[in-house]
């Protein structure tokens, strides 16, 4: 009798482990595994782009060394050796510039502080690449406990894993540091962005450090201040969300006001080497440089012109990814832009199920963001020819993952999961071929 007392008395304590615990357990443990994806991706990064000898080697164009250098010495203009001997420079009143914003290289000066322009652009565009990896998984794992998509863990794990492997970043890593890795720092910028407001959407500490990575964004690729409809799309669809009926001012102008700071930063840039806030030295990069087809429609048609769209359309979406040559190697990866719907062949779901992205409150937002940006390098000169896998399409791909979750939601189909394994091999062979 006594026994069974202490049983029942056993059975009926309280556990101190609630549903609460468990729960935070869990969201901790699944943070644990896409820390480990992403460490994983890094290491594999880092080993493929050094042939496996895992050394501090530099990329083939490392302007933002070299850009590094020139800040601690105190200039602006890049002097002495010159990357590449000046190509891809912009040369203006007798001096190179490098006309990409400022943020990269600041990034980069500790390293070129400990290592001088030996500092390894490659290794730097791998360790973010890598950040990149988790912080998609972060993202996709606060959409999922918010319950604003309704995925399951493995799903989300699934994502992660096609992101590393099977999308844009994944070739921008292989082929090796230089200009890539502006392109995977605004990334993280972009992704941190989003973390932020995610993790806090009705705070003003999500608005003000969401704000503060955007910045970043618009001082790494100046034209993501395009990004601003989805800020504000997404801002007024929680406070409405939620049941208020006030606008949400403070955090609207939290976000606001560090957009401001990033895009007066950039004209105050621009003005600095080339004397006007408006120019940022991509003109006479060209002019300095040997004729060339994409010079000549420049010369005809300038740097911005409906007349690029058609062409652009083409490259970024169904353009073959293949080349047949007369000589070896016979078959090679087109490194004159490639669709991303023949490269990347998920993203047919995205176009499949799209009324189920334009009911989606999230989705619809990202597209406020995608549609302006993208509109953009439809009418820009050389986004449709330059390099494999479209690179410049990492501008707004997270907001792409967004609509991405929200149409394979709650899981992936067999056939998405088809598309998905046939999009990292199609990624693996082509970046392949194309870095080869």
């Amino acid at each position: 009798m006594a026994s069974s007392l202490i049983s029942v008395e056993a059975v009926a304590t309280p556990s101190p482990y609630g549903p609460a615990t468990e729960a935070a357990e869990r969201s901790a443990h699944l943070r644990c595994r896409y820390a480990l994806v992403a460490l994983a991706c890094f290491v594999f990064y880092w080993g493929v782009t050094t042939r496996l000898h895992f050394d501090f080697r530099q990329g083939w164009y490392p302007v933002f060394i070299f850009q590094a250098q020139a800040f601690l010495e105190g200039h602006l203009d890049l002097r002495g050796e010159l990357p590449l001997g000046g190509h891809d420079l912009s040369f203006y009143r007798g001096r190179y510039y490098a006309y990409w914003p400022p943020l990269p290289a600041i990034v980069s000066l500790p390293a070129v502080m400990i290592w001088g322009l030996a500092a390894s652009d490659k290794f730097m565009t791998a360790l973010f690449a890598g950040v990149n990896v988790f912080l998609i998984g972060l993202l996709l794992d606060q959409i999922r406990r918010r319950g604003w998509i309704d995925l399951v863990p493995r799903t989300v794990l699934s994502l992660q894993i096609f992101y590393a492997l099977g999308t844009e970043p994944f070739t921008c890593v292989l082929s090796g540091g230089g200009p890539n890795f502006a392109l995977v720092l605004q990334e993280t910028c972009l992704l941190s962005s989003l973390a932020c407001l995610f993790a806090w959407p009705t705070r003003l500490r999500g608005a003000f450090w969401g704000g503060f990575f955007w910045c970043g964004c618009i001082l790494t690729r100046a034209h993501s201040v395009l990004l601003a409809p989805f800020y504000a799309g997404f801002l007024l669809s929680v406070a409405f969300r939620s049941g208020g009926r006030r606008w949400p001012w403070g955090r609207l102008a939290g976000l606001g006001g560090w957009a401001a700071i990033g895009a007066l930063s950039i004209m105050a840039w621009n003005y600095a080497r080339f004397g006007s806030v408006t120019d940022s030295g991509t003109a006479y990069q060209l002019w300095a440089g040997p004729g060339s087809a994409t010079v000549s429609q420049t010369i005809d048609h300038g740097l911005i012109s409906p007349y690029y769209i058609p062409q652009n359309l083409y490259a970024h979406l169904v353009k073959p990814m293949f080349q047949v040559r007369s000589t070896p190697p016979y078959v090679a990866a087109d490194a004159i832009g490639d669709g991303i719907l023949l490269t990347t062949p998920l993203w047919f779901v995205v176009l499949w199920r799209w009324r189920r992205i334009a009911a989606h409150w999230l989705a619809r937002a990202g597209l406020c963001g995608i549609v302006p940006v993208w509109g953009l390098l439809l009418l820009w000169y050389s986004t449709g020819g330059t390099q494999f896998g479209m690179r410049f399409l990492m501008d707004f791909l997270p907001l792409m993952f967004l609509c991405l979750a929200a149409a394979v939601a709650p899981k992936l189909s067999r056939s998405a999961m088809l598309l998905l394994v046939m999009s990292i091999a199609i990624r693996g062979v082509c970046t392949y071929l194309y870095v080869t």
